[in-house]
């Protein structure tokens, strides 16, 4: 999956999971807060019922006219906890008066204290909520279905999730954007990689991108160089290899070919066989020097020291550089000073630095 796509699921996941948490959190918070201010109504109007309810009133007269102002069910309790009126509407039912009312809500107002209670039905819009308030003849005791309140509950729950949905089509918009932007210099990115991968240092676009993105896309960009200037050494690397074996070969070819086809004189065999065998040593020598090279970069290289004859060494590596030093109008010479015969050194380390001195 491209990384544009992987981004946008991500930020459309982490929008759905941040609004379903959101919407149950405030569902909770919302359900608390209108039950209570729910609760806080009807136990100011219970204590107007509980104003109206007197020793000379007619309690079931009392009850009737406020179920029909309250729609709900109307109880009220003497002090020894019996019903004396009871009034309802809608799917709620009156109580048979002369009964004792055993609720916990009725015993907490006739210790002196407000009591709310929820009843749950089968149903959400089966629940009722009620409030006993104490008074001075008992307890009045109010209630109101649920049903009414859980439409408020669905109209609020049905109001998130369109603001959540339509926050998700905002943020999915802004994700596909934020995702192109970002993705863009990565892709771009991708591809120089591919680039130098074929040895292509310069067929690429420059990369801007702010950040870590950009640092990247920098040093990218330096590492681009350094590719190409190792693979400028590279080629003259092997070309001077090149040319430092086929000098020898084409010699020790030249010479190994003449023998195969005449038969000259003893001499002129001992002669060529030694420039056979000089260039031979040569080769090896350019051999060394590559292997010596390849140990010395891992850092494998140990020196082997050994008694050395400056003369001899210094004469052979003059004679492998005088021809391309001749071609380019170049004598070389070199001189001793008096004592300096023989170094205890190893034998390629001392060729090389002839070597580079000449």
């Amino acid at each position: 999956m491209k990384l544009v796509y992987r981004l946008l699921v991500f930020a459309l996941g982490v929008i759905m999971v941040f609004t379903t948490v959101t919407v149950l959190l405030v569902d909770k918070k919302l359900r608390e807060r209108v039950m209570d201010e729910r609760a806080r109504e009807l136990s100011r109007g219970a204590q107007l019922i509980g104003a109206q309810w007197s020793a000379g009133s007619r309690p079931q007269v009392t009850v009737e006219r406020a179920v029909r102002a309250l729609s709900g069910r109307v109880t009220l309790i003497d002090s020894a906890g019996i019903i004396v009126a009871d009034a309802a509407t809608g799917r709620m039912q009156a109580g048979q008066t002369g009964e004792r009312a055993m609720r916990p809500e009725v015993a907490q107002a006739l210790g002196g204290e407000t009591g709310i209670a929820v009843e749950e039905g089968k149903r959400p819009e089966e629940g009722e909520l009620y409030v006993a308030v104490p008074a001075g003849m008992g307890v009045v005791r109010v209630g109101v279905e649920l049903a009414s309140l859980n439409e408020i509950f669905d109209v609020a729950r049905r109001d998130m999730l369109g603001a959540g949905f339509l926050a998700t089509l905002c943020v999915a918009l802004f994700a596909v954007l934020f995702a192109q932007y970002v993705s863009k210099p990565v892709a771009q990115l991708r591809d120089i990689a591919g680039a130098l991968s074929r040895r292509e240092f310069d067929d690429y676009p420059e990369v801007v991108a702010p950040g870590e993105v950009g640092e990247l896309a920098e040093s990218l960009a330096q590492l681009s160089g350094q590719l190409q200037n190792l693979e400028g050494v590279r080629r003259d690397f092997i070309a001077n290899v090149s040319h430092e074996l086929c000098s020898p070969l084409t010699i020790a070819s030249g010479f190994a070919a003449t023998l195969a086809k005449h038969d000259p004189p003893v001499e002129e065999r001992k002669q060529f066989a030694r420039a056979i065998l000089s260039s031979t040593n040569r080769m090896q020598r350019v051999i060394d020097d590559m292997l010596d090279l390849t140990r010395i970069e891992s850092g494998g290289w140990i020196p082997r020291p050994e008694t050395i004859v400056l003369f001899d060494v210094t004469d052979d590596v003059l004679d492998s550089l005088r021809p391309a030093a001749a071609r380019n109008g170049v004598a070389l010479l070199c001189e001793f000073a008096p004592g300096a015969k023989v170094v205890e050194a190893d034998r390629t380390a001392i060729r090389q630095t002839i070597a580079n001195l000449s």
